[in-house]
């Protein structure tokens, strides 16, 4: 929880930082469902993930494009022919882009 509001503490001080700057900018955030796929499916169940992007116009035709994203997948339990039960902890995938955009 301390990793989603640092994200969007960061996503809306920039957009302030920005707006006071009377830059023109666009922000949007979503809500994901993350299903794994291959050899990734058959440790990790799926699981969900919050995104928020930005976007702050420098000059025309050019903006600068910042993205976040924080998924977690929940570990599956795996029971052995002994009936010992074991599996991989939750999974926690933190993503960061920033760029130009023409």
């Amino acid at each position: 929880m301390k990793k989603l509001f640092t994200v969007l503490f960061f996503v809306l001080f920039i957009q302030t930082i920005s707006s006071a700057q009377l830059l023109s900018t666009s922000s949007s955030f979503g809500a994901r469902y993350v299903m794994p796929v291959g050899d990734i499916a058959d440790l990790y169940d799926s699981g969900w993930g919050i995104t928020g992007t930005g976007y702050f116009n420098v000059i025309p035709l050019v903006d600068i494009l910042v993205e976040g994203s924080w998924h977690t997948l929940n570990g599956q339990e795996i029971t052995t022919i002994e009936d010992e039960i074991f599996g991989p902890d939750d999974l926690s995938i933190i993503g960061f882009t920033a760029g130009a955009r023409v």
